[in-house]
């Protein structure tokens, strides 16, 4: 399995995840919302990682994904009220303190909602003790849906005003060929937001173009190896052009091509892969009811998905810089 088809699989599986954990909320209302601890957070790795994995759980339980969005963001701090050590043997670490979550709009710096735990954690060792009071964090709770819920609303009340701008936006970073750019972007908006239709039409015009531009890469290449009598390697890479992209016609039109050029002997070998390439095409084809409105949605979210996965929160460096900036100018 290569690495897009790896990164692809990735994210679908953990967009699942996300949606099999909603009992109550539909695809459709679901919204998607950064995990992010700030870099201002004077925490060590493994206290960032609980502190995560509870945002995380946080939106997943309450009716938001936990996805790539450019702008808002689920960020946790912790305020310590008192640490101890016990007079027992052996000694305990008794640490009280407050876990705040805050659901902000790092573009405008401003917070869309927020709410606070009060836990303890006793442990022989420190950092355990720390691990072990967020843990107590009940993310289930009335008061937790309620916060993410209370946010859900403004966050939605906020693209309700903005698909113009974001399709505009995406139509920029497609023309750029920043395909999976745009998708993300374009993912990012909630379906039961007004003007959604556009959306996902603009999704799909920009998925259409990015698998065009992939093939005309292909193609390209195959027509070198094939002028090298490399009818291998010509194959290899004609194969790869997606079934819905504007080019599939000319890929099988070469790979014809390439069948009358070969001997008898090679020929068979062909015959017989392309007879599994066809199959296995056909039998993907047939999985999703011949819907190909549907199945374009799909594998568009699943570029974006993917993208999000192998790389928003590695390097996005203009989102960590703006949540850390909210972070400082409140708690510094």
């Amino acid at each position: 399995m290569d690495l897009k088809k790896l990164l692809l699989l990735t994210g679908w599986l953990l967009y699942a995840a996300a949606l099999m954990s909603q009992q109550t909320i539909s695809q459709r209302d679901m919204i998607a919302i950064t995990p992010v601890v700030s870099d201002e957070l004077a925490v060590n790795s493994g206290i960032r990682k609980t502190l995560e994995t509870k945002a995380r759980q946080m939106l997943t339980k309450n009716g938001a994904m936990a996805s790539f969005s450019e702008r808002f963001v689920l960020v946790p701090n912790i305020t310590e009220s008192s640490k101890n050590v016990t007079a027992t043997a052996p000694p305990m670490f008794a640490i009280e303190m407050d876990v705040s979550f805050y659901i902000v709009d790092v573009v405008e710096q401003t917070v869309m909602g927020e709410i606070s735990f009060q836990v303890t954690g006793v442990h022989r060792n420190e950092h355990e003790a720390y691990i072990h009071a967020i843990n107590q964090i009940n993310v289930g709770s009335v008061e937790a849906k309620a916060f993410v819920n209370r946010s859900r609303e403004k966050i939605i009340a906020y693209y309700n005003t903005q698909i113009p701008t974001i399709i505009r936006k995406a139509g920029t970073l497609s023309s750029q060929q920043l395909y999976d750019e745009a998708l993300m972007l374009l993912y990012g908006v909630p379906e039961c937001v007004e003007g959604y239709p556009a959306v996902a039409d603009e999704m799909t015009k920009t998925y259409r173009k990015m698998l065009n531009h992939d093939a005309d890469v292909l193609l390209s290449e195959a027509k070198g190896f094939a002028a090298e009598r490399n009818f291998g390697a010509a194959l290899d890479a004609l194969v790869k052009v997606d079934p819905f992209s504007d080019r599939y016609a000319t890929a099988r039109a070469q790979i014809e091509s390439i069948r009358r050029q070969i001997d008898a002997i090679e020929r068979a070998a062909f015959e017989v892969r392309m007879t599994e390439i066809d199959a296995k095409r056909e039998a993907e084809l047939r999985k999703e009811d011949n819907d190909i409105v549907k199945l374009e949605i799909r594998a568009a979210r699943d570029v974006a998905v993917a993208k999000s996965v192998a790389d928003a929160y590695a390097s996005n460096n203009s989102l960590m810089a703006g949540v850390n900036r909210w972070f400082k100018s409140l708690f510094h």
